[in-house]
């Protein structure tokens, strides 16, 4: 956690530098985005079909106190964030980074499941992860197409975040549920097949049962 902490930590801080050397235009905000978003997905791709087996599942109910403790954390970590854009845009960047969502449901599943649930659950988490940052640049493409258009900005905003909420669903949890879907199903037939294998056929049994009479 320290070592994930600190890589994020010094990319956070590079990203947040780099994009404050640069002219403040919008195109620019989304193509680094888009980069960013591109890379995630790839790295999630890569976890989630390069493991080996499907995370088990877990066998522990989460308790109430744990899902409380989740949201809380969480949501300090976006208000700090908010306060600290009254200070220095920078710090501000940097805190906007931070996993909170993730770093507090990987502690959670550590604590009331097994290791081996967590370790699992990396690569759907991060790839479920991917829809944050597509509603983001999707909101913010709406509002720059819808606010030319339309004359109510509160309806521009509504608007905006329902095309970006509904957008992240069928661009990424949906294509993210049918994949992991199919890797759970593909890992079952590897698992019945590995089984068969294992059990000897009838002609194998026959001859096994005259060699011992």
């Amino acid at each position: 956690m320290v070592v994930s902490l600190s890589l994020w930590f010094v990319l956070a801080v590079a990203v947040v530098y780099i994009k404050s050397s640069l002219p403040s235009d919008i195109q620019i905000s989304l193509g680094i985005g888009l980069g960013g978003t591109i890379a995630l997905f790839s790295f999630a791709l890569f976890l989630t079909m390069g493991h080996p087996a499907a995370a088990p599942s877990g066998k522990n109910p989460v308790s109430r106190t744990t899902l409380v403790f989740r949201g809380l954390l969480a949501g300090i970590a976006v208000f700090v964030a908010i306060m600290l854009t009254m200070v220095n845009d920078v710090a501000a960047g940097i805190a906007m980074t931070f996993p909170s969502i993730f770093c507090t449901t990987m502690i959670s599943l550590w604590i009331s499941q097994d290791s081996a649930v967590s370790v699992g659950a990396i690569g759907p988490l991060i790839l479920g992860s991917v829809s944050v940052p597509f509603y983001s640049m999707l909101f913010c493409l709406c509002v720059i197409v819808l606010q030319s258009e339309i004359r109510s900005y509160g309806f521009v905003l509504a608007l905006s975040a329902f095309i970006g909420w509904f957008g992240s669903i069928i661009g990424i949890s949906f294509p993210s549920y049918v994949l992991l879907q199919f890797k759970n199903h593909q890992q079952e037939q590897e698992d019945q097949e590995l089984v068969r294998l294992d059990q000897p056929d009838e002609n194998t049994r026959l001859i096994t049962k005259r060699a011992v009479t």
